[in-house]
């Protein structure tokens, strides 16, 4: 004879099963989060997983000591109170800078990776010169000239000199570290002279100077004093700067014979003739009498 249980007592027993299933789910699971809490918090926020390494990308004329330095990370810091944004901050202050991004590589390593501003010209500064990027901002000042970087004659007009700016920016280093010294009168009157030869270049305005910079680098082939390149479809070259065209003399400033200027010629005026006195007329069939 088979002996089942009454349905109520199965259904109970079951329910049963599954809370105490859940249960050690639940342990388990809060065990867990527990453990990994605990090392979060061991790694991230106490020294047991502290800084121990400042990785540095992006860096050139910069020495990395000062870099790191400035960001002013103290090693052995916990990662997760490594404050970021502050570290941030403080690089940007540094001119010579374009963009910082600092980041934490766990586990114990944090990166600042920064971009260095471009030196496209220089200027005359007190305690030697100014490096120039391609905005025409200052952002450092050097004891000594850098022999590959030109010279800028700034105007007074900051059109032009942002014209001649944007000209140098395009150009390739080539042709760039050939030059000694960009001026303009205007900024489409944009002007080199180059190093050595003291060849003289009309450039024109800023625009389409990628490829007049190409079309420069061959003219330079040619031993020559003058290059035009304002319009890059046609350049020219020549030994000297053309000359402009006098203009034509007028007649009344040909030279006369003695080598000395005529001046403009006075009409004559003819004096009016007095009117003649008409003669007498005679009575008719009379003749006069001669005296």
């Amino acid at each position: 004879m088979t002996i089942t249980q009454p349905p109520q007592e199965r259904t109970a027993q079951t329910k049963q099963t599954k809370r105490s299933h859940r249960r050690r789910v639940f342990l388990a699971v809060g065990g867990l989060v527990t453990v990994a809490g605990a090392a979060i918090y061991a790694a991230g926020w106490t020294g047991l997983m502290g800084v121990n390494a400042i990785e540095v990308e992006g860096a050139g004329s910069i020495p990395v000591e000062e870099l790191v330095a400035v960001a002013g990370i103290p090693e052995g810091t916990p990662m997760m109170r490594v404050d970021v944004r502050a570290a941030t901050a403080r690089l940007a202050d540094l001119p010579q800078l374009s963009s910082v991004d600092v980041r934490r590589q766990w586990p114990r390593t944090v990166v600042l990776s920064v971009s260095e501003r471009e030196a496209v010209a220089v200027q005359k500064a007190d305690g030697g010169w100014e490096l120039l990027d391609d905005r025409g901002a200052p952002f450092a000042v050097v004891s000594d000239k850098p022999k590959d970087l030109p010279t800028v004659a700034r105007s007074a007009d900051e059109a032009t000199n942002t014209a001649m700016l944007a000209a140098l920016a395009e150009m390739s280093p080539e042709v760039r570290g050939r030059v000694a010294q960009i001026s303009a009168a205007s900024p489409n009157a944009i002007r080199l002279t180059l190093r050595k030869s003291d060849a003289v270049v009309n450039w024109g305005s800023a625009e389409q100077s990628e490829y007049k910079s190409a079309v420069l680098a061959v003219l330079l082939e040619v031993d020559a004093g003058w290059f035009d390149v304002s319009n890059p479809d046609t350049p020219t070259s020549a030994d000297a700067e053309p000359k402009p065209a006098s203009p034509s003399p007028s007649a009344s400033d040909e030279p006369a014979a003695d080598g000395e200027p005529t001046s403009p010629a006075t009409p004559t005026v003819e004096p009016t003739p007095e009117p003649t006195p008409a003669a007498a007329e005679s009575p008719v069939g009379v003749v006069p009498q001669s005296g």
